[in-house]
């Protein structure tokens, strides 16, 4: 869709069912809802996004399989691995969940990033090719429970160094 920006700048936005590596029903049943203000009405408008965790999936196969390693998709890719890290942290924050369903959430995301770098063959190929590490997206903070700062990460940690010592 091609469209013209308030700033008078013609934009252009794509709507992709399944990116890279994901499938369309993951991408919907993960999606995010986001609500902002209209600036001419000043109503709210909510519209649906791909869970930033997904997106930085996408942005590994894009790189790895597509080999779209140009300078923006590389920055692209950076900065989904901040903003994946971050929406854990949100999570984490939301005062609307309770304590142990926000710990639940974010542990699961944790959880998949890490089986992701361990095992799948785009993730390990992106470390090994451009030292760009998705792991980065894992959340370490206070606020999750003592056994995965002090047991678990470290596990991932040291799980992670060997594998990639072994494919290296």
């Amino acid at each position: 869709m091609v469209f013209i920006d308030s700033d008078g700048q013609e934009r252009e936005l794509d709507f992709i069912e399944a990116p890279r590596g994901l499938t369309a029903r993951d991408v919907r049943d993960t999606a995010v809802q986001v609500t902002i203000a209209d600036s001419t009405t000043g109503r709210d408008v909510s519209f649906w996004v791909m869970h930033p965790e997904r997106s930085m999936e996408s942005r590994v196969y894009n790189v790895v399989e597509l080999r779209r390693t140009g300078s923006i998709s590389m920055s692209q890719l950076r900065v989904s691995i901040d903003s994946a890290r971050e929406w854990s942290r949100v999570i984490l924050g939301d005062e609307a969940l309770g304590p142990r369903i926000r710990q639940r959430a974010v542990l699961r995301l944790n959880e998949r990033i890490f089986r992701k770098c361990r095992s799948d063959r785009c993730f390990r190929a992106l470390y090994r090719r451009h030292r760009v590490d998705p792991f980065e997206a894992i959340l370490l903070d206070d606020r999750l429970p003592t056994n995965f700062r002090e047991l678990r990460y470290p596990q991932m940690v040291s799980t992670l160094e060997a594998t990639r010592e072994s494919s290296a």
